[in-house]
Protein backbone atom coordinates (compact mmCIF):
# COMPACT_ATOMS: atom_id res chain seq x y z
CA UNK A 1 0.00 0.00 0.00
CA UNK A 2 1.21 3.60 -1.07
CA UNK A 3 0.96 5.45 1.87
CA UNK A 4 2.19 8.79 0.82
CA UNK A 5 0.03 8.83 -2.23
CA UNK A 6 -3.15 8.10 -0.65
CA UNK A 7 -2.29 10.71 1.65
CA UNK A 8 -1.53 12.76 -1.45
CA UNK A 9 -5.18 13.28 -2.35
CA UNK A 10 -5.61 15.05 0.22
CA UNK A 11 -4.79 19.13 -0.46
CA UNK A 12 -1.92 19.57 2.23
CA UNK A 13 -1.94 23.04 3.07
CA UNK A 14 -5.86 23.50 4.04
CA UNK A 15 -5.79 21.00 6.15
CA UNK A 16 -2.42 21.79 7.97
CA UNK A 17 -3.65 25.63 8.44
CA UNK A 18 -7.19 26.98 8.34
CA UNK A 19 -6.14 29.75 6.16
CA UNK A 20 -9.02 31.76 4.07
CA UNK A 21 -12.01 29.92 5.40
CA UNK A 22 -10.52 26.63 3.95
CA UNK A 23 -11.39 24.64 6.69
CA UNK A 24 -14.72 24.85 5.57
CA UNK A 25 -14.27 23.09 2.36
CA UNK A 26 -11.92 19.96 4.21
CA UNK A 27 -14.21 16.95 4.21
CA UNK A 28 -12.42 16.25 7.69
CA UNK A 29 -14.55 12.77 7.45
CA UNK A 30 -12.87 11.66 4.78
CA UNK A 31 -9.44 12.69 5.92
CA UNK A 32 -10.08 10.84 8.85
CA UNK A 33 -11.06 7.73 7.05
CA UNK A 34 -7.98 8.02 4.90
CA UNK A 35 -5.39 8.66 7.44
CA UNK A 36 -6.87 5.35 9.69
CA UNK A 37 -6.84 3.74 6.89
CA UNK A 38 -3.11 4.75 6.29
CA UNK A 39 -1.95 4.03 10.05
CA UNK A 40 -3.84 0.36 9.59
CA UNK A 41 -0.85 -0.64 7.50
CA UNK A 42 1.68 1.71 8.92
CA UNK A 43 1.06 2.64 12.79
CA UNK A 44 4.05 5.15 12.73
CA UNK A 45 3.32 7.36 9.71
CA UNK A 46 3.45 10.64 11.15
CA UNK A 47 1.71 12.50 8.44
CA UNK A 48 -1.73 10.19 8.94
CA UNK A 49 -1.05 10.89 12.68
CA UNK A 50 -0.80 14.33 12.38
CA UNK A 51 -3.80 14.71 10.09
CA UNK A 52 -5.95 12.66 11.70
CA UNK A 53 -5.63 14.57 15.22
CA UNK A 54 -6.32 17.41 12.72
CA UNK A 55 -9.48 15.95 11.17
CA UNK A 56 -10.68 14.51 14.76
CA UNK A 57 -10.52 18.08 16.31
CA UNK A 58 -12.67 19.54 13.48
CA UNK A 59 -14.87 17.16 14.23
CA UNK A 60 -15.15 18.04 17.55
CA UNK A 61 -13.78 15.03 18.69
CA UNK A 62 -11.02 16.15 20.90
CA UNK A 63 -9.91 13.25 22.73
CA UNK A 64 -8.82 11.31 19.52
CA UNK A 65 -7.46 14.53 18.47
CA UNK A 66 -5.29 14.62 21.58
CA UNK A 67 -4.17 11.04 20.97
CA UNK A 68 -2.76 10.99 17.60
CA UNK A 69 -1.55 14.88 18.03
CA UNK A 70 0.33 12.88 20.83
CA UNK A 71 1.40 10.33 19.07
CA UNK A 72 2.68 12.54 15.87
CA UNK A 73 4.54 14.69 18.42
CA UNK A 74 6.54 11.49 19.75
CA UNK A 75 7.70 10.88 16.44
CA UNK A 76 8.45 14.61 15.89
CA UNK A 77 8.85 16.39 19.07
CA UNK A 78 9.58 19.91 17.28
CA UNK A 79 6.67 20.09 14.81
CA UNK A 80 5.42 22.98 15.72
CA UNK A 81 1.92 22.54 13.63
CA UNK A 82 1.89 19.66 16.00
CA UNK A 83 2.05 21.44 19.17
CA UNK A 84 -0.30 24.13 18.72
CA UNK A 85 -3.06 21.84 17.52
CA UNK A 86 -2.25 19.73 20.61
CA UNK A 87 -2.37 23.29 22.52
CA UNK A 88 -5.58 24.32 20.78
CA UNK A 89 -7.22 20.77 21.39
CA UNK A 90 -6.26 21.28 25.29
CA UNK A 91 -7.62 24.96 25.36
CA UNK A 92 -11.33 23.14 23.22
CA UNK A 93 -11.09 20.22 26.26
CA UNK A 94 -11.05 22.74 28.89
CA UNK A 95 -13.66 24.82 27.92
CA UNK A 96 -15.72 21.91 27.11
CA UNK A 97 -15.55 20.61 30.56
CA UNK A 98 -16.04 23.98 31.97
CA UNK A 99 -19.15 24.42 30.37
CA UNK A 100 -20.64 21.10 31.55
CA UNK A 101 -19.42 21.97 35.17
CA UNK A 102 -21.13 25.31 34.37
CA UNK A 103 -24.72 23.49 33.12
CA UNK A 104 -24.52 20.92 35.83
CA UNK A 105 -24.63 23.32 38.75
CA UNK A 106 -27.89 25.54 36.33
CA UNK A 107 -29.56 22.33 36.58
CA UNK A 108 -28.91 21.63 40.61
CA UNK A 109 -29.64 25.17 41.25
Amino acid sequence: MDCNRILGRLRPHPLLEDVDGWSELVNYERVKEYCLKVLSHQRDHFKAMYRAGIAFYHLGDYECALRYLRDAKNREPTDTNVLRYIQLTEMKMSKSSQRERESGKETQG
